[in-house]
């Protein structure tokens, strides 16, 4: 109380928002100054007790939002499992090559295939033409029909293994430091991976069908 002797005869004082009150204190008085005191911790108590109270009532609802949304990833994932297996028995699946690949008639009787062009000129002088008939989604796995005109071409280190049948005609294999092989109509060769030596269309010209196949080892 001393240090109001010092302060200046009215000293405003203005209580927190709630109270909405201004108090003038005259220098000699010292009631108003106890009530504003009074009426300042009555409202620091009031806004704690309402601190109590928010905290609680948001705790509570924290907690309760936590739990539902625990429930509904369960339930979602549960639901997710149940409609796939659902789907699984409903309906086959629907790959990019899931329907069986014809091999026509028409095509693997020369037709249809497209005009001759020179068939990879920095290995040989083939002009040839042909149909691919499939590739797997990654590519290491391909068919189709192929023909060619008289000619040869040079195999160096073969980077994938293929399966040739001869539709027409005939091939001429030749192994680098062996001798040539003949492969007419209705026959058919494997050219393993790393395959060397030179294949030789004949002068009546030769069709087939190519599997190859650029994937790693069996099982892996």
């Amino acid at each position: 109380m001393a240090i109001l002797h010092y302060l200046r005869p009215i000293i405003y004082f203005w209580a927190p928002k709630r109270l909405g009150t201004v108090w003038i204190i005259p220098e000699t008085s010292t009631i108003p100054f106890q009530m504003s005191q009074f009426k300042i911790s009555r409202s620091v108590n009031m806004r704690i007790n309402k601190g109590k109270r928010f905290y609680k009532r948001t705790s509570s609802n924290v907690i309760g939002f936590l739990l539902w949304s625990s429930l509904m990833v369960v339930v979602g994932a549960i639901g997710g499992d149940f409609l796939s297996i659902a789907k699984s028995h409903a309906q086959p699946s629907q790959g990019l090559h899931s329907a069986i690949v014809r091999l026509d008639k028409v095509r693997l009787g020369g037709q249809n295939l497209g005009e001759f062009s020179p068939y990879e000129p920095e290995r040989g002088d083939l002009i040839s033409r042909g149909y691919d008939y499939y590739y797997s989604d990654d590519e290491q796995f391909g068919l189709g029909v192929w023909e060619s005109k008289p000619g040869s071409m040079v195999y160096r280190d073969l980077q994938y293994d293929e399966v040739m049948i001869v539709l027409d005609g005939s091939l001429v294999m030749t192994q680098s430091g062996g001798d040539p092989e003949i492969f007419s109509a209705g026959e058919g060769l494997v050219l393993p991976h790393g395959w060397s030596g030179t294949l030789t269309v004949p002068k009546e010209g030769a069709r087939k069908i190519w599997v190859s196949y650029m994937g790693g080892i069996k099982g892996e």
